[in-house]
């Protein structure tokens, strides 16, 4: 009876949701049927579904609620290791500029000329910043 009563104050409450989300919240619970039909006993989760269940919990507002085949904490380490491993190769591939020989000797120098101004400057506020 309780059970009958959830579901259905559920189903009142997805009266109101955009239609967005409840389309990616189908396509979030179809991709888990997918693999739960092609796994035999226990869920082999590939590559590429990862990358399909991190997508669309990432446009799913309530992913939490409908993720059923992974915890929500491995969803979320493979997300990190997914936007680790992109900004590890676009750096590779776009490495950073190096500067001008001649700016690099300006900074040098306009800091071996200002040594002590500077440390004048900030000598009170290590505490502030925790740098002490």
């Amino acid at each position: 009876m309780l059970e009958a009563v959830l579901v259905l104050s559920a189903a009142m409450a997805d009266a109101f949701r955009p239609r967005w989300a409840l389309l990616t919240e189908i396509a979030l619970l179809r991709h888990q049927l997918a693999v739960l039909q092609r796994s035999v006993a226990r869920p082999r989760v590939t590559r590429f579904d990862r990358i399909v269940l991190v997508a669309l919990a990432a446009v799913t507002p309530t992913w939490r609620n409908v993720l059923r085949i992974v915890q929500p904490e491995t969803l979320l380490r493979w997300h990190r290791a997914g936007f680790k491993a992109r900004w590890r190769w676009r750096s590779r591939m776009h490495p950073a500029s190096r500067l001008a020989a001649e700016t690099v000797a300006l900074i040098r120098s306009l800091a071996s000329a200002n040594r002590l101004g500077c440390r004048s400057q900030f000598a009170g506020t290590a505490h502030v910043h925790d740098l002490a």
